[in-house]
């Protein structure tokens, strides 16, 4: 070796890429198609499958979703759960059986 130094020029900083609304709604779009995979779509639109992800909650699941509607439930309106078991019924035990000699 001669001495010789390499320098490598490494960028001090890199501009955020900026994307259209539409664009975005395309893509979401594109990712809601059935059969689609999300990590796929972003990988060919040169996203962060996270990104995609979190614009999918924004943009509510492409243009044929169907928005959510909060609802209030009263416990007086939520119905018995019937285990199908009585509810004075024993728990099994948890101490091991011992095995018959073979």
């Amino acid at each position: 070796m001669s001495g010789e130094q390499i320098e490598a020029k490494i960028p001090a900083f890199t501009r955020r890429r900026r994307i259209s609304q539409a664009l975005k709604r395309q893509i979401v779009d594109e990712s809601n198609a059935p059969g689609a995979s999300v990590s796929a779509v972003a990988r060919k639109h040169d996203v962060n499958a996270n990104q995609l992800f979190k614009w999918r909650l924004q943009y509510g699941r492409g243009a044929g979703a169907v928005p959510l509607v909060s609802v209030h439930v009263r416990p007086d309106q939520v119905p018995a759960i019937d285990a199908g078991f009585p509810s004075d019924a024993p728990f099994p035990s948890t101490k091991k059986t011992p095995r018959p000699d073979a």
